[in-house]
């Protein structure tokens, strides 16, 4: 019991659910400290599927402010060129190794290759296939993850 008249005691129920909503809060840290990967591996790769959507376009629209027009060939020789393989040597775009595939393509963090559209080649449009491989075209309410949103 009690003696001071200003402190108010915490009923029975009261004390019980403080007690369970602890208990799960303490669960909870608890998962995600033993398996941060659960919450996260699915979102880092998103960002880095985004990061890497946006820096092949980004290196796409300066290759056209130095040169006028956008590199030619297919996904792997745009890659060399962008790379440095250019007339002025210059590199406009630096990935791990481990982001390209045999033939020289810049994949994404499942494993795909980037999706370039140059069909205004002022502004490109690059995007991600996402987590599901398939090529939504880059349209909104899709997983695909692109440069321009």
């Amino acid at each position: 019991m009690n003696n001071d008249p200003n402190q108010k005691e915490i009923s029975p129920r009261r004390g019980t659910l403080i007690f369970w909503v602890t208990v799960a809060a303490i669960v909870v840290v608890l998962f995600y400290m033993l398996f941060p990967e659960f919450g996260t591996r699915i979102n880092t790769r998103a960002a880095s599927a985004r990061v890497g959507a946006y820096g092949l376009a980004t290196a796409l629209d300066f290759y056209y402010k130095e040169y006028g027009g956008p590199p030619v060939g297919d996904q792997a020789a745009m890659i060399r060129i962008l790379h440095g393989d250019n007339p002025k040597r210059i590199v406009f775009f630096e990935f791990a190794t481990r982001n390209k595939s045999p033939s020289g393509e810049f994949l994404d963090p499942w494993g795909s290759p980037y999706k370039i559209d140059l069909s205004d080649p002022a502004h490109p449009r690059v995007y991600s296939f996402g987590k599901n491989k398939q090529d939504e075209g880059g349209r909104e309410g899709t997983d695909d993850i692109a440069s321009w949103r």
